[in-house]
Formats: C-alpha cells, sequence, structure tokens
C-alpha cells in the first residue's frame, strides 16, 4: 500500500492529529443537516396535526432568532474555555429542544423546543469553526468548508424521504426523536477529539458570560425578530402595529451593535459583503420553508414529492461549495462572483 495513503503530509487535510475531529465534524454536520432537511420536509403534516398552521412561519423563525443568542454566546464561551464545553452544552440543549418538540403536545410547545434547538444550534455553529478552525491548515480551509458542504449531500438526498416515510409510518414525533437518539453518537465522536486538540484563548476576557454587552444585545435582536414574527398572531391592525414597530427597532438597534459598522447601509467592502449574504441566506431558507407547504396544500403533492425540492437545493448547494473549493487563485475566485452576479440579473 502506498505509505503516502497511510502518513499523509502534516499540512493534508487529514493528516494525523485531526482525523477524529474531522470525522466528528462531519458527522455532526450531517445530523444538522439531516434535521433541518427533515423538519422541513415534515412540518406541513405537523402543523395540520397540530392545528398550528397560524404558527408555521414562528416554527422557523424561532429557531433562526434564538440561534443569533446562541452564536453570540458560544463566540464568548469559546473565547474563554475554548470550544470543548461549548460544544458539549451546545449538544445538551439541541437535543433537550429536540425533545420538547417530539413531545409537544399541542402547537405552541413545539414551537418553544424549535427555539430551545435554534440555542442549541447556534452554539453549535461557532464551536465547530472555532475548534476546526486553528485545526486545520488554512490553506485548507476550503477543502474542510467543500466537507462540511458534502455532509449535505446524503442528508439532503434521504432526509425529506426519510421524513415523510417515518411521518407516514412512525408518526411525525419520530423525526424528532430520531436525531434526538443520534446526539450522543456525534458528541461520542466530536467531544474527545475537541478535548485532547483545543485550547482555550489566553486573553480571554475576564468578565463572566452574562454580564458581556455583546449577549444582552444578541437577546434584544432575538426578541426583536420573535416580535417581527409574532406580529402576525395579533389578530388585529391596532395591536399588531406597535409590536411591529417594536420589534423591528430592537432588531435594528442590535443589528447595528453585533454587526460590522455600515453593514446595514451595504458600505463598501465587508459590511456589503455581509449585508449580501444575510439577504441571500433569508431568500434561500424562507423559500426551503414554504414551498413544500405551498406544494402540498396548493398542487396537492404529498410530502415525499414536496420533499424532492429540498433534495434538489441541497444537491446544488454542495455542488456549488465543491466547486469554490477547486478555484484556488483569487482572481478565479473574483471572476466566479461576477459571473454569479450576472446570472443573478
Amino acid at each position: 500500500m502506498n505509505a503516502l495513503a497511510l502518513n499523509p503530509p502534516r499540512d493534508a487535510l487529514f493528516a494525523p492529529g485531526r482525523r477524529a475531529a474531522l470525522v466528528g465534524a462531519v458527522a455532526l454536520v450531517s445530523m444538522l443537516a439531516f434535521e433541518a432537511m427533515a423538519v422541513a420536509a415534515a412540518m406541513p403534516a405537523i402543523a395540520l396535526a397540530l392545528d398550528g398552521l397560524a404558527l408555521y412561519a414562528l416554527a422557523f423563525g424561532g429557531t433562526l432568532a434564538s440561534s443569533v443568542l446562541g452564536m453570540v454566546v458560544a463566540g464568548a464561551s469559546c473565547d474563554r474555555r475554548g470550544p470543548w464545553r461549548t460544544t458539549a452544552w451546545g449538544l445538551g440543549i439541541f437535543m433537550l429542544g429536540l425533545l420538547l418538540a417530539g413531545l409537544a403536545p399541542q402547537m405552541d410547545w413545539l414551537v418553544a423546543g424549535r427555539v430551545v434547538q435554534g440555542l442549541g444550534g447556534g452554539m453549535l455553529s461557532v464551536a465547530l469553526y472555532a475548534g476546526m478552525g486553528p485545526l486545520v491548515p488554512e490553506a485548507q480551509h476550503p477543502r474542510m468548508f467543500a466537507l462540511f458542504a458534502a455532509a449535505w449531500v446524503l442528508p439532503g438526498l434521504v432526509g425529506p424521504l426519510l421524513a415523510a416515510w417515518l411521518t407516514e409510518q412512525l408518526g411525525w414525533r419520530a423525526v424528532f426523536l430520531c436525531v434526538a437518539a443520534a446526539v450522543p453518537l456525534a458528541a461520542a465522536l466530536l467531544l474527545p477529539a475537541f478535548r485532547r486538540l483545543s485550547l482555550p484563548c489566553q486573553t480571554a476576557p475576564t468578565v463572566p458570560l452574562w454580564r458581556q454587552a455583546r449577549i444582552g444585545w444578541a437577546a434584544l435582536a432575538a426578541c426583536g425578530a420573535l416580535a417581527l414574527h409574532s406580529a402576525s398572531q395579533a389578530g388585529s391592525v391596532q395591536l399588531a402595529l406597535p409590536i411591529l414597530v417594536l420589534g423591528l427597532a430592537a432588531a435594528l438597534l442590535a443589528a447595528g451593535r453585533l454587526l460590522p459598522p455600515g453593514t446595514l447601509r451595504a458600505a463598501a467592502g465587508l459590511p456589503a459583503v455581509i449585508a449580501l449574504r444575510g439577504l441571500l441566506v433569508g431568500a434561500f431558507f424562507s423559500a426551503e420553508v414554504f414551498i413544500p407547504l405551498y406544494l402540498g396544500r396548493e398542487q396537492g403533492w404529498s410530502l415525499a414529492q414536496a420533499g424532492l425540492a429540498l433534495s434538489a437545493a441541497a444537491v446544488c448547494w454542495s455542488a456549488g461549495s465543491a466547486l469554490q473549493a477547486r478555484l484556488q487563485e483569487r482572481l478565479n475566485r473574483m471572476r466566479a462572483l461576477l459571473a454569479e452576479e450576472r446570472q443573478v440579473d
């Protein structure tokens, strides 16, 4: 057997010392991907079963809102103690949210579980990169990101179909509970590697997490986003308008503190990139949430048929990420971005 295959160079992606961490990270991304794809595919049936169509958007928006708080908390926690503790807490909170949603007796309880899921998922999204970033050489980061994107391929292909099968055969609760059962496996693969290989930042602030201003701003952003989603449930324009104004004001005020200066007005440079990325991701995931509902309710498609739209999007997302990993030169990346912009126009 080739000796190079057995002992890859130290700067290779799967070099000794980071293989276990990479396997665990891919397992975690795959689990999160399956949860996202399966829940999106099954949510129309869940809302019908719990008579909760009015809270359909909040079941997704609440997850996104709480994930903002989870990301900020995780960033501060990783700076203080490294990613191991943050990952452990994130996995525990994420699993708690899955259990709350899977055992929910009514739609508002399911929304609460989804909010808890978002908090844990936000923590995991930061802790994963905080641990893997320093572990993998910078030159291999594009390939690592492509590997993470590839971890969406199998969940993207089978996740919606499996969610439809679970919903029809075992009931929608199985979608959440099956993912909860996989959390300990992801923890067993990833946590030992992070505990051995990651160290806390030596310059981490000594201020307790709960007293750090950015966490307060993140909490305000989450409350503002939840208020914006809740305004549609107010029942009257007179009540919805003040909630809408307060939610928008809170979200914009917090965003101004959390994002780089100039992001809200798309200033040239990094602020414009962040603003554009936010718009693109928001549009993508909004379509992913509502297309299965539209196909099922308006076009009469089954859960499995509507899930094919999610599968196609996931596979194309992964293919795009794999393509960018092969664009090593800065000039080629700029040309790819310009080509994408022309396609959008």
